[in-house]
């Protein structure tokens, strides 16, 4: 009987020893298990962290991308301007050259009253000459009866004249001519008062 007591002693022992190392055991991996609670927390902590970040960027190099387009389409735009400024200048300019010829033509018309040959050619000529500043994108202004503009015409003479209206032209001494928005030269001109 003693031997069966004492078996039954160590079994208790045994098992409490064993229900203790269990219990310690539950209580380790329920420490790990917080311990990987937390660190579970603090990698999603760093997680958020790093996707807070990455969107700052992101936004700030959407916003970089933004500008840098809106940069390169105002250098378009200003390039273009530029581009045609320079052709029109240059159309101007050469435009200005001829001008004096194209008047000396119109006066050696208006001079001759003959239909002779040699009138003749001189109207074909400035036919060529209108139709080729027309293709350039030229126009000719101020004609006899047109309101007097100073931006446009040059006065040189004023005077009295009952058949126009006041501040009306009332003679052209020269045409003026203009490409798109630019005045090549002012049309020089009478004016009734």
């Amino acid at each position: 009987m003693k031997k069966e007591k004492d078996k039954k002693e160590e079994e208790v022992t045994n098992s409490s020893e064993e229900g203790k190392d269990e219990i310690n055991d539950n209580t380790n991996n329920q420490e790990i298990s917080d311990g990987e609670d937390n660190s579970s927390d603090k990698s999603s902590d760093k997680n958020a962290e790093i996707a807070s970040r990455l969107e700052k960027e992101l936004t700030e190099e959407k916003d970089r991308f933004i500008r840098m387009y809106a940069d390169f389409e105002n250098y378009k735009k200003r390039t273009s301007a530029e581009k045609e400024s320079i052709y029109v200048n240059a159309v101007a300019q050469t435009v200005a050259e001829i001008l004096p010829i194209a008047d000396n033509l119109e006066r050696a018309l208006s001079s001759s009253d003959d239909d002779s040959p040699l009138k003749k050619g001189v109207e074909m000529v400035l036919s060529q000459l209108n139709s080729a500043l027309m293709k350039l994108g030229v126009e000719s202004y101020g004609e006899k009866g047109d309101v007097f503009n100073p931006n446009l015409h040059e006065a040189v003479m004023h005077g009295e004249d009952s058949e126009f209206e006041e501040n009306t032209i009332s003679e052209v001494f020269n045409k003026g001519y203009r490409l798109k928005d630019k005045i090549i030269r002012h049309a020089v001109v009478k004016v009734v008062n």
